[in-house]
């Protein structure tokens, strides 16, 4: 029995080839990018012309070939350089329909064929096996041995792309982890610290109280399904100015089969604010929202603030002192929203993809931006973070806040192809 030889790099690209299975002969003399007895040609692609957010490659036998299972790996380095956030541990691999490179606006080409593949995280190779023909066959059709018409040789396009989760954690999850529930009192072992920020005295009122704080036992809330990343301070610290967040539910859990999406999971909210944290519940027959552990503050859920968010939803929370606290408004309150955006709310893509039952005990209403023109692809941009930007004391004076976010790639729509 013959060892199964090693993978070539095909020339300087972040592409190997080797036959998938033992026993076949090796070339004499294998050149880059020839794996077996048969030539294949690899070709690097635009991503971007095909709405590909990673790397963009084609495989093409020599016309004539015999159809064999080839190994093919793909160093996914180039992912981490490009999009950071160990994007090069979270790739998958998917196939695409020839007409991709073509015409990608056409939405059958664009249809993603998930390939299995297996990450090695020590040597960030992607490794799969694919069979490739001469004939120009959709990525179905490989998959059943069926052909198109013979002696046309199409290109097998595969393409790497990042998914929200991996071994370095998970990017769908939010910044909060569970850490905080898990230790009582000193015994816990960590190790906390604060470090203030002097800040210039106010002209009224009093001036923001800004102090940078460091818990050694927080790092122990970041797991492979919790959002691993550092702070923008640095690992174990944080700085809030307090926030109002909502989680949503994986659409592949709410009937759209496939899909990497976020659906609609009910009224939820979490509120992080000095003296005033916890969970928020609503009363669902008055639609009225109070803190799990009741202080005697004032929460509103209310709509028209122009910061990007469906209906323009923000947070307006008044606590029993009669300090107002405002959480993605955007603009200044009673303003007329042309001064500069605080950049507050912080939106994604949600798909609402449930109608009203009536026949359900109870019945259940509609998801909030559910038409029945579009059905299960009813979407909208909803925000899943509302920060606080305003505050007014008692006596009407104002403290603001302002953010500068960081933008990621999202591609909606491109598990389930109904985007």
């Amino acid at each position: 029995m013959t060892s199964a030889p090693a993978a070539m790099q095909a020339g300087s690209l972040p592409v190997y080839l080797a036959p998938a299975t033992e026993g076949h002969q090796a070339a004499q003399a294998r050149s880059a990018g020839q794996a077996a007895s048969r030539p294949i040609t690899v070709t690097m692609a635009d991503p971007a012309k095909a709405g590909v957010h990673g790397l963009l490659f084609t495989l093409t036998p020599a016309s004539g070939s015999a159809t064999e299972p080839l190994q093919v790996q793909i160093d996914t380095h180039t992912l981490d350089a490009a999009y950071g956030g160990d994007a090069g541990l979270r790739a998958t691999l998917v196939e695409l329909p020839a007409c991709a490179l073509t015409t990608p606006h056409a939405k059958a080409c664009l249809k993603a064929t998930p390939v299995k593949a297996q990450l090695d995280p020590a040597t960030h190779r992607l490794t799969a096996t694919v069979t490739l023909t001469d004939t120009a066959a959709a990525p179905a059709a490989r998959t059943t041995g069926a052909t198109n018409r013979a002696g046309v040789v199409a290109p097998m396009v595969l393409a790497v792309q990042t998914a929200s989760s991996g071994g370095g954690g998970s990017y769908s999850a939010t910044s909060l982890t569970p850490s905080s529930q898990w230790a009582a009192g000193n015994s816990s072992g960590g190790f906390s610290y604060g470090y203030p920020i002097t800040v210039p005295p106010a002209l009224a009122g009093a001036a923001p109280t800004v102090s940078l704080s460091y818990d050694s036992s927080s790092v122990d809330g970041r797991t492979s399904a919790t959002n691993a990343q550092t702070s923008w301070i640095g690992e174990g610290w944080d700085y809030s100015t307090g926030f109002i967040e909502r989680s949503y539910k994986n659409c592949s859990n709410d009937g759209i089969a496939n899909s990497g999406d976020e659906c609609w999971g009910g009224f939820n909210a979490t509120m992080s604010l000095n003296g005033h944290s916890g969970t928020l519940v609503r009363d669902d027959t008055t639609g009225k929202w109070h803190l799990q552990g009741d202080d005697g503050s004032t929460i509103e859920f209310l709509t028209g603030a122009s910061n990007g968010a469906w209906n323009g939803e923000y947070v307006k929370v008044t606590d029993a002192s009669g300090t107002v606290y405002y959480f993605g408004l955007n603009h200044l309150p009673g303003g007329d929203k042309t001064d500069p955006a605080s950049n507050s709310a912080w939106t994604v893509p949600v798909y609402n993809p449930n109608p009203a039952n009536s026949t359900s005990t109870p019945p259940t209403p509609a998801d909030p931006c559910y038409s029945t023109t579009t059905g299960k692809a009813s979407w909208c941009q909803m925000a899943w973070r509302w920060n606080l930007d305003y505050v007014v004391d008692p006596h009407g004076n104002l403290t603001t806040y302002t953010y500068t976010p960081e933008a990621n790639y999202y591609s909606r729509g491109g598990g389930q192809n109904s985007g």
